[in-house]
């Protein structure tokens, strides 16, 4: 039996933006390493495992596959009006900070044990 045409089609979308995300960050991380940043250090790779997801999620929503980071970055995220002129089409995004604060102070009392994780979905 052959595999549904849209489940490959699937699984090649998966692929390719893996492949993208791969080639992308390989690049930064090279010309990040080149200009003297630490790139091998733990807070560094720490710091890059959200950034490759982050960049994966991107690409992920551009072939509508979901991806959990999506949703995080639409929260953390916000579009604001800035003055432009006719030929400047520019959108400014910045860290929206009153969802930052929120989620941050529910993650720190999640990692200090005063509250439970949430259970993962029971799959049936």
């Amino acid at each position: 039996m052959l595999p549904d045409e849209d489940i490959v089609e699937l699984q090649e979308n998966i692929m390719f933006c893996d492949n993208l995300t791969e080639a992308v960050v390989v690049q930064m991380i090279h010309s990040l390493g080149e200009n003297g940043f630490h790139v091998n250090d733990e807070p560094f790779l720490k710091d890059m495992g959200f950034i490759i997801e982050s960049v994966r999620a991107s690409l992920y929503r551009e072939m509508d596959i979901v991806h959990p980071m999506a949703r995080v970055m639409e929260i953390f995220t916000k579009a604001q009006p800035m003055e432009r002129d006719e030929e400047t089409k520019t959108v400014n995004f910045r860290m929206n900070e009153n969802a930052f604060d929120d989620i941050l102070e529910v993650m720190e009392k999640i990692d200090n044990g005063k509250e439970e994780e949430p259970e993962p979905p029971k799959v049936s």
